[in-house]
């Protein structure tokens, strides 16, 4: 594997800083979210960690967002899925920081990444609105925040485009790292709803962590389709090998 060819070049890992940041770092100091070391309190990781972890590559199929060899899902029913990292080594340890102990910095780094992804798309212009895959309430109240939602904001930051929920999701029954791929696919048709809200004739950014069988993705975005939307494009955080 190599480093993503469509990686925008100079990349700016700086968090921008300022006071806020800077009192906030007194009381929780600032760590990497790949290797966990201490940082500068204007940085979003470190420098090496950033140029070594897998950023995804040529070799993802671009419209469902899985490895091509082996592992592509497609026919899906999203046009296509932009993704930013392999669920492996620092990367997955990223991630599982983010969704499972506060943190929400790498929601930045990794939204920023995506966001300048989408930028060079076509799609760039014709997203109308940002849909994240949502938190039951249990799972909210448990953890304080919504990864999904946070890294929709983040993507978005800078543009037009508005982050609305129009899903809605119920307790899952089991947990979806434990299921199959048929049994994902029959418990994301159970759990996940429409919310409300005027999608008509839109172009929809479908926002997300991780995408392993593709399950939860495919359903939403059916979801949307079912009720307006024009077209469904997704981005996720990493992608299961």
């Amino acid at each position: 594997m190599t480093n993503d060819s469509s990686m925008p070049e100079n990349f700016n890992i700086s968090n921008g800083g300022g006071v806020k940041r800077f009192l906030l770092d007194l009381v929780y100091p600032n760590r990497c979210p790949f290797c966990s070391e201490f940082l500068p309190y204007d940085r979003l990781c470190c420098e090496d960690c950033f140029n070594e972890v897998l950023w995804t590559d040529e070799l993802i199929c671009p419209v469902c967002g899985k490895p091509k060899a082996g592992d592509c899902i497609c026919p899906v029913s999203y046009s296509r899925c932009i993704t930013a990292v392999y669920y492996k080594g620092t990367a997955k340890t990223a991630v599982l920081n983010y969704k499972y102990r506060s943190h929400t910095d790498a929601a930045i780094l990794f939204g920023r990444v995506l966001h300048d992804k989408l930028m060079m798309t076509e799609y760039a212009r014709k997203t109308d609105l940002a849909v994240p895959v949502p938190l039951s309430p249990p799972q909210l109240r448990q953890r304080g925040y919504d990864q999904a939602e946070l890294l929709a904001r983040e993507i978005t930051k800078g543009t037009d485009i508005p982050v609305a929920n129009m899903l809605r999701r119920k307790k899952p029954r089991t947990e979806q790292h434990e299921l199959s791929a048929s049994e994902r696919r029959a418990a994301s048709a159970e759990q996940y709803s429409f919310a409300g809200g005027d999608l008509s004739e839109k172009t929809i950014l479908l926002v997300d962590d991780v995408l392993t069988t593709g399950a939860t993705l495919d359903v939403c975005s059916e979801i949307l389709l079912r009720n307006g939307a024009e077209e469904v494009i997704c981005a996720v955080i990493a992608t299961v090998l």
